[in-house]
């Protein structure tokens, strides 16, 4: 019985460990859709330089945030980032 409780504690720090990949927690890949959940995509949100994960958007009324715009990401896949970006 111990062994599994310790897999399970293991198995819960490493994915804490592995970021968070709802919108705001960290990614690596600029771009990347699949390393963040549905409907985001990863990018800079400000001038940072920390990937993060971004709502995906078409236009600026797609961002939430009044002091977000909609802007490319990579190739067509846009996102909503800091307008001070």
């Amino acid at each position: 019985m111990r062994p599994l409780v310790l897999s399970f504690v293991a198995l819960f720090v490493l994915l804490i460990a592995c970021g968070d990949s709802t919108q705001g927690g960290s990614c690596d890949t600029n771009g990347a859709t699949d390393e963040c959940t549905s409907g985001l995509v990863c990018g800079h949100h400000d001038k940072s330089n920390a990937l993060t994960c971004l709502k995906r958007c078409d236009v600026n009324g797609d961002c939430l945030a009044s002091a977000e715009i909609c802007t490319p990401i990579k190739g067509n896949i846009k996102g909503c980032v800091s307008e001070q970006l």
